[in-house]
């Protein structure tokens, strides 16, 4: 471990089906789409954290874009959430959201700050769902009204997971995308017109990595080693995706 590392224990806790399968998601399937889980989300956000590291300015510019849709999407669920309590606000019943007698219990260790804000998101979808499960079971939202919601919430939550789609790493940095270099072109190809401002850093994502450096022939982080593991789990079965 690097002198100064810092260790600790993260655990997520999920009350319902609706939240729990989208730890994992779910691979492809003949007639259905893979829908890309939280792990699956880590996983990529890692590879792109790894190559922001390296000045690869296309990574840079993903993260600016996850970064921004995990915010767009935490402002969305609070709206959900808003409108089911709108809903609730003249029952006569004093009541609090049911807990889960099978809570998911999940321990997370995750390489990036954005594979842990997307677990905030995922617990925010969780106590959304639970307002909106509790609602139907009182009989304050109907079940078209309440399937509404959940999908509602499930695709806010796969969208802000889908952030990641289309990046591809070209081993390239920041000069050989300003020189033009084959990888570079290629890239562009790949992934768009990177936008002049994140190729000059004037524009990025307030959570990046620190630059690697070449050190002795080492590579280390300006500012200091860092490290993360990047495992996950978990101290019950996962839970069925047919529920």
């Amino acid at each position: 471990m690097a002198p100064g590392a810092l260790r600790g224990e993260v655990r997520l806790t999920l009350q319902t089906r609706q939240a729990q399968r989208l730890l994992e998601g779910r691979p492809r399937r003949p007639g259905q789409p893979a829908i890309r889980g939280l792990m699956g989300f880590a996983d990529a956000t890692r590879d792109i954290w790894r190559a922001a590291q390296e000045d690869d300015p296309y990574a840079d510019w993903f993260l600016l874009r996850i970064e921004q849709r995990l915010q767009h999407s935490g402002r969305l669920l609070q709206a959900l959430k808003s409108e089911v309590l709108d809903f609730a606000k003249d029952s006569p019943l004093d009541w609090t959201a049911a807990d889960s007698s099978e809570p998911a219990r999940v321990q997370l260790r995750f390489a990036t700050p954005y594979a842990y804000r997307g677990a905030h998101l995922l617990s925010d979808f969780d106590r959304a769902a639970r307002l909106v499960l509790t609602s139907r079971h009182l009989g304050i939202l109907d079940l078209e009204a309440a399937d509404a919601f959940l999908n509602r919430g499930g695709r806010i939550v796969r969208g802000a997971f889908d952030s990641v789609n289309g990046y591809r790493r070209f081993n390239i940095d920041r000069d050989a995308v300003m020189s033009g270099s084959p990888a570079a072109r290629r890239a562009q190809v790949a992934m768009g017109e990177l936008p002049a401002e994140v190729l000059a850093e004037e524009r990025l994502a307030d959570l990046r990595p620190r630059r690697l450096r070449i050190e002795n022939d080492v590579q280390v982080l300006d500012g200091g080693a860092l490290k993360a593991a990047d495992e996950t789990t978990s101290d019950i079965p996962r839970p069925d995706e047919s529920a």
